[in-house]
């Protein structure tokens, strides 16, 4: 199941841009994904020369994922478009990156899987913009602009992964800890302002991430792709993850969320080092998005996980 399936126009009495269609963000995520054969000879999928695009495919020639600089929310439908069960993804590439692993999903579960992202914008309600900075100026009305979508749309539950570890600091005398904390409160109070119309966060734990670019790092070392295996340093670093006790915060202040994790799957029950490659795929197409093939290949994990968090979140 691939988003290439299309998909259906969504219709709201908002001030706002909702489309449906399929097709990549600017730059980078534009590249629709294809199988390199540049003859650089490696047998893994994607080959890692070509592994950035390994990314999302869409179709159409239009968009489902806004770009840098713009705040109109862009909405797509996945899986199951009669579904029973609506969930919404909403956030920055992290959570984009998901889109194809959830149109399998819905497909297989019976559940409705809206897409509302945007480029480098995690899915806050903390002050991120300043009046010259564009960029995180519209990333400050896309929230604003996705929250209302959201509930208008009424789902089930939102999906998020976090990327985003700090608000800049847009003219303001703060130092990192408080940028830290500022986005975690950014975040409890988009969340806690869905809780209150009873619509439920998924939040999952932030995948690892590595300090190199792993395609790069890989066809380096040819074959000892454990070279560039994610170290336990890298992991637990706050500098390149979203901290987990950070986002059990946000999860025990807002009530209704739950934080669900597939770290495990990726790293193995014991933890770091987290494998870059696994039975012939390449599972990173950068330092910390994962491979399309590979996301395909979480998807009955992560359905699982999702699927108890939503029973949980049912339940109240």
């Amino acid at each position: 199941m691939t988003a290439r399936r299309g998909a259906r126009l969504l219709v709201a009495a908002l001030a706002l841009t909702l489309v449906a269609s399929c097709s990549g963000g600017e730059g980078g995520d534009e590249a629709e994904p294809t199988r390199p054969t540049d003859g650089s000879g490696s047998s893994l999928t994607p080959n890692p020369a070509r592994a950035e695009q390994d990314q999302v495919r869409y179709t159409d020639g239009q968009t489902c994922h806004q770009r840098k600089g713009r705040s109109e929310v862009l909405a797509c439908e996945f899986g199951d478009r009669d579904g029973g069960v609506h969930v919404v993804l909403a956030g920055d590439s992290k959570t984009e990156q998901w889109v194809d692993a959830f149109d399998a999903i819905g497909e297989q579960r019976g559940w409705r899987i809206t897409s509302i992202t945007k480029s480098a914008c995690a899915f806050t309600a903390a002050r991120l913009g300043s009046r010259d900075d564009e960029v995180n100026r519209s990333c400050e009305e896309w929230n604003t602009n996705a929250r209302r979508a959201i509930e208008a749309l009424a789902p089930d539950a939102v999906f998020t992964e976090l990327y985003k570890l700090r608000v800049p600091k847009a003219g303001r005398d703060i130092d990192g800890d408080e940028q830290h904390e500022l986005m975690v409160e950014g975040l409890q109070d988009a969340y806690g302002e869905l809780a209150a119309r009873g619509i439920g966060t998924i939040l999952l734990d932030a995948g690892p991430r590595s300090d190199e670019d792993v395609p790069a790092c890989v066809l380096e070392h040819g074959d000892d792709t454990d070279e560039c295996d994610i170290t336990e340093d890298e992991y637990d670093d706050p500098q390149l993850r979203f901290p987990t006790a950070s986002a059990e915060q946000v999860v025990d202040e807002v009530g209704r969320a739950r934080l669900v994790t597939i770290n495990d799957v990726v790293c193995g029950d014991d933890g770091p080092p987290c494998p870059v490659v696994s039975d012939g795929t390449l599972r990173f197409r950068d330092s910390h998005h994962f491979t399309r093939t590979y996301t395909l290949q979480l998807a009955e994990p992560l359905g699982e996980r999702v699927a108890t968090a939503l029973t949980e979140l049912a339940a109240g």
